[in-house]
Formats: C-alpha cells, sequence, structure tokens
C-alpha cells in the first residue's frame, strides 16, 4: 500500500471532570491546612530507574502527604465518586484496594513533565489518576493546565486547574502539568491540588 503521508488519528482515552466537587467550607478547611503546615512541605520526588529522588529537571513542586482533619472526608467524597468516575473514562472492573493521597503545590516556575502514573514495576497497581484543584481566590497563578496524551497519534487535550474542581484519568494515560507563573512568589498563592491515585486490589496468586 503506498504511503499516503497521512499521519493516524489521534485516539485519546476519556477523561471526567467534576466542577464544585467539595462544599466550600471544606475547601476552607484545605486552604486552612496548607497555610499551618506550609514549613512541612517538601520538594517532590520522580520515580527513575535507579529509585526515587528529586529532580529539578523533570519536577518542581512541594508536597505534603498529610491531609490532617480534612483526609476523611476527602476520602469519603473520593469513594463516593469512584463508581461514576470508572464508568465515565471507561475502565474495567476491578476492586478497589485503597486511595493515596498527596498535596502538591506549585509556584512560580513549577512544572512536571510527561510521565504516566501506573508504576507496575514497582508493585503499585494505581488505575485511576485524579487531581483536585483548589487555591486562594482571587487566584494568584497562571499557567499550570493538565495536558493529557493520546495513546497514538499526535496532539493533546488541555484542561484547566479550575478552583474546586476534580479531573480523573486511567493511570496509563502520559500526562504533564505545564508550567506554573507566580508572580508573588508568595506560597499561598500556588497552584494547589490534591493528587488521588486510585488503586485495585492485586489479582490472587495462583
Amino acid at each position: 500500500m503506498p504511503d499516503t503521508g497521512t499521519a493516524p488519528p489521534a485516539r485519546f482515552f476519556p477523561h471526567a471532570v467534576i466542577e464544585n466537587f467539595l462544599d466550600p467550607a471544606l475547601v476552607q478547611r484545605l486552604l486552612g491546612h496548607v497555610a499551618a503546615n506550609q514549613d512541612r512541605f517538601t520538594p517532590t520526588t520522580v520515580r527513575q530507574t535507579d529509585g526515587t529522588r528529586v529532580d529539578p529537571a523533570s519536577r518542581i513542586s512541594l508536597g505534603l502527604e498529610d491531609l490532617g482533619d480534612c483526609l476523611e472526608p476527602m476520602l469519603q467524597h473520593l469513594h463516593a465518586a469512584e463508581p461514576m468516575l470508572r464508568e465515565r473514562i471507561g475502565m474495567g472492573a476491578y476492586k478497589l484496594q485503597d486511595i493515596e493521597l498527596q498535596i502538591a503545590a506549585h509556584n512560580d516556575g513549577g512544572f512536571f513533565c510527561r510521565h504516566g502514573d501506573s508504576y507496575k514495576g514497582w508493585g503499585i497497581d494505581r488505575v485511576i489518576s485524579g487531581v483536585y484543584y483548589f487555591h486562594r481566590q482571587p487566584c494568584g497563578f497562571s499557567g499550570g493546565t493538565l495536558r493529557l496524551y493520546p495513546l497514538t497519534g499526535d496532539g493533546y487535550e488541555e484542561v484547566a486547574p479550575t478552583h474546586n474542581s476534580l479531573v480523573a484519568f486511567p493511570s496509563f494515560v502520559q500526562h504533564e502539568v505545564m508550567p506554573v507563573a507566580c508572580p508573588s512568589g508568595t506560597f499561598m498563592d500556588s497552584r494547589f491540588a490534591v493528587n488521588c491515585w486510585f488503586r485495585k486490589e492485586p489479582k490472587p496468586a495462583v
């Protein structure tokens, strides 16, 4: 068959966006939590073949694993939304084991290069990745869109980090956080997000 020079069409896996995901009181509790724990945020790491480490060439942000008294209500909302998220992004059947959470803060110059979240070779069986966005208002940053790449073909789709919204997509989908501009450099003007990873139970050994 002769080469027509036509590139194959991009094939994107569906993603889901839920706006107004949390009630305003809980959003304010989250903002209060990050403000009170600013000194506990540490540079985020990336997983590489030789281990997990800080790599400013791949990722610049600060992270905190502790959600304080916001943890349980956040998990309740995520567990309640999981069946709908699974359906909307077209995931097959699985049994949910748990949900990992991490607060990430991207300030001026923050980003995260293209990557996937599955990490199956690390014994981590993530199936759905979620990002819950929240920030102080009025917004003190620009940029920081979530860029999602197709399974085949070229191009990308972008999702804005809209306050109080949750975006979810399959963990194997390649994605990146585009650079953030935060002119004030003030921590509380950062692009805040709760990274959520839904993990399925491993198959029993035969």
